[in-house]
């Protein structure tokens, strides 16, 4: 009885996709989404798991994303256009150091990523913490075992900020990360995802558009740790939604780290470069 079900419904979404498309958000066309591909659904970080997840809400044509690979800069997590294939610290961790001990992104920030965020972050899309969250699970799991962290901490926004828009992104996209443990078999503690760890203590104006030293002045004493002992000698991974110029991270690390943090690093859906 359970297969004939399945085909039945199947066939049953197959027939409303015919009879009422999607309407994609990025270029506003037309589209059928088609039957679910079960093998690309396993693995979001291949083209077909991508489209699965964000089926709702973009086409195929605009849903493109870059994943980031080798060669990258192995401490911010920049990706290099390099025909050697060989990981090296990029231009900017050259000239300048940072607080934190490194940043992976799931993807660049540009097409189908650039989007979702800002139908997410922007738009009060929230559907889509779970594909999004989903994103940053697998770039973790790929790039490092979830043991190897003490703490999970969100970037913080500051109280008026939270208020006005009603969430805080990267909050809701660690959401996820609990149940797809508990689907892998892993074990999780949920005291390590601590969101009031760190707090944004004053308000800042929002770094889109400001350049490297304008955004590094503008955090300036923006955030710091509730208790100093919650994060003592802890291997913090901190996440946010995107990595600009780094500034926000590392005032982030700064704070964290003056309170005794042992390492911080930096986990973000995108990274723009």
């Amino acid at each position: 009885m359970m297969p004939a079900f399945s085909t039945a419904l199947r066939l049953a979404r197959i027939a409303g996709e015919a009879c009422f498309p999607t309407r994609c958000y990025g270029c506003g066309r037309l589209y059928h989404r088609g039957p679910r591909d079960s093998a690309g659904f396993a693995d979001s970080r291949t083209e077909a798991g991508f489209r699965d997840l964000v089926a709702d809400v973009l086409c195929p044509q605009c849903a493109r994303v870059e994943w980031i690979d080798s060669p990258m800069c192995p401490h911010c997590g920049r990706p290099f256009a390099s025909p050697q294939g060989i990981d090296h610290l990029c231009g900017d961790c050259r000239s300048r150091s940072f607080s934190f001990d490194g940043a992976r992104a799931a993807g660049v920030y540009d097409h189908g990523l650039r989007l979702l965020v800002s139908f997410f972050k922007y738009q009060g899309l929230v559907q889509l913490a779970g594909p999004l969250g989903r994103f940053m699970w697998d770039t973790v799991s790929r790039f490092n075992r979830i043991s190897d962290f003490d703490r999970f901490i969100p970037v913080p926004l500051h109280w008026r900020r939270r208020r006005r828009r009603g969430f805080n992104q990267a909050e809701l996209l660690m959401r996820q990360w609990p149940r797809l443990a508990r689907d892998r078999g892993l074990s999780w503690d949920p005291r390590k995802m601590t969101a009031g760890d760190l707090i944004r203590c004053r308000p800042t104006p929002s770094q889109t558009g400001l350049g490297g030293k304008a955004r590094k002045r503008n955090l300036q004493h923006a955030f710091r740790v509730k208790s100093a002992g919650a994060v003592r000698g802890c291997r913090v991974l901190l996440v946010d939604d995107v990595l600009t110029t780094g500034a926000t991270a590392d005032a982030c690390a700064r704070a964290l780290k003056r309170s005794g943090a042992a390492s911080v690093h930096v986990l973000t859906l995108a990274r723009a470069v």
